[in-house]
């Protein structure tokens, strides 16, 4: 099923820490895959084949119910309601956890950090 015609899932912070273990193995394949292309030497074909396996791991992140955001920079923002209403939890690859939120039609520059209030 693609994710474009998936209902969007929300997300506690919670849950999100839960995933990011699974988003993070999905993404050091990737990386591994873009280092393969970028240093390839090899032939069209399995460049192609890398190319797919690649779109095929930005799709299982994205059946978690998050949205890849920048896949190069291993950018995911999880849908979230909080007192402010529905915004993005944003966690870049590399962070243990989500740390930062910030408006649906904000980007990675309009991360706030998390705060310690009750938040669903």
């Amino acid at each position: 099923m693609s994710s474009i015609n998936m209902q969007k899932k929300f997300f506690t912070i919670e849950e999100t820490n839960k995933a990011i273990p699974k988003i993070k193995n999905f993404f050091d394949r990737i990386f591994f895959l873009q280092k393969q292309i970028k240093e390839s030497k090899l032939i069209t074909q399995e460049i192609f084949d890398m190319l797919q396996e690649i779109e095929i791991n930005i799709e299982k992140i994205n059946q978690v119910g998050c949205v890849v955001k920048d896949a190069k920079e291993g950018l995911v923002d999880f849908y979230h309601i909080m007192e402010k209403g529905t915004v993005f939890l944003c966690w870049k690859y590399g962070e243990d956890e989500v740390k930062n939120w910030h408006g649906l039609s904000e980007g990675f520059q309009g991360r706030k950090p998390l705060e310690k209030i009750s938040i669903s």
